[in-house]
């Protein structure tokens, strides 16, 4: 397992219980497994915005665990159940990470500049996107429906 998956599981109670239902269907030594998944679920610190240690920061969607066509009432009730389980007092790291992704995705136009315009594709303008398709370098494609949306918002203004 990667340490980013390994990380993302220590901070996100559904993908903890994915992975060890997954561990107790898959592995013969789960047991163990389970075990050690358990005890870095609980006593893990360490957080995906560290990057230090070369870690990539998920994406806002993983944040919430939400698919990337999610409508606002998705957004929102993923986020008030997420602070449910990470208070403010207790984890302070995770709750600054879940209220900054919800802000990132909290309306439409939001998530239209974040999917467009995301920091972690490396993509920074339209211009960048045509200049990325002529030269050929490997970056995250642009969503078309999303561009299509932009531009038309573009068209309005």
């Amino acid at each position: 397992m990667t340490t980013r998956r390994m990380m993302a599981l220590t901070h996100f109670p559904r993908l903890q219980r994915r992975a060890i239902e997954n561990l107790k269907k898959n592995s013969r030594t789960g047991i163990r497994s389970l075990h050690h998944l358990k005890r870095a679920a609980i006593g893990s610190s360490t957080y995906l915005n560290d990057n230090a240690h070369g870690v990539e920061p998920m994406n806002s969607y993983d944040v919430l665990d939400i698919p990337c066509d999610a409508d606002d009432s998705a957004v929102r009730s993923a986020y008030l159940e997420l602070i449910k389980i990470y208070s403010p007092e207790q984890f302070p790291k995770q709750f600054k990470q879940v209220s900054e992704a919800y802000y990132t995705l909290k309306n439409e136009d939001q998530r239209l500049q974040y999917d467009l315009f995301n920091r972690n594709t490396g993509i920074g303008s339209p211009f960048e996107v045509l200049l990325d398709g002529f030269t050929l370098r490997k970056r995250t494609p642009v969503k078309f429906g999303a561009m299509q949306r932009y531009l038309r918002q573009c068209a309005k203004k």
